[in-house]
């Protein structure tokens, strides 16, 4: 989810990128407009944050498992989820889905934890691409 995401992105601080906001810094942990010669590089070329993640922030986009939702506050009376997607659960191409981070193109003030934006599920582009993830249940 882009909750998770974010998360893993922050490496556990509550900071906009990882490394701060030095762009000396930013250049050893990101893949961005000002380091990156315009191009994708391979992941891992730079440094993990403290989470072991390598270009969260950077390098490309990625999308994640969350459908756009537009939500009215409960005073509306109100609440209105669109995209809500198949009955199978599976987004349908005309779903409008989350993509987080910045990619090589972006400035180091773009490619930030919070920066997210929405593409139709069935938008191809060499810009966005997704990690592989598990879902592990908590013993506590």
């Amino acid at each position: 989810t882009q909750m998770e995401w974010e998360y893993a992105a922050q490496g556990g601080r509550l900071l906009t990128h990882y490394s701060g906001t030095d762009p000396r810094l930013l250049a050893g942990f990101e893949w961005t407009a000002e380091n990156s010669a315009e191009v994708s590089h391979t992941v891992g070329s730079l440094r993990p944050n403290d989470f072991g993640f390598w270009d969260l922030l950077g390098n490309v986009t990625e999308w994640c498992d969350d459908r756009r939702q537009r939500l009215y506050r409960p005073r509306d009376g109100v609440i209105d989820h669109f995209n809500d997607g198949s009955p199978d659960g599976f987004p349908r191409e005309s779903d409008e889905m989350t993509v987080r981070g910045g990619r090589y193109s972006f400035t180091t003030t773009a490619a930030r934890a919070a920066e997210r934006h929405y593409y139709q599920a069935g938008y191809d582009s060499v810009t966005i691409g997704f990690r592989v993830a598990k879902t592990v249940k908590s013993e506590l």
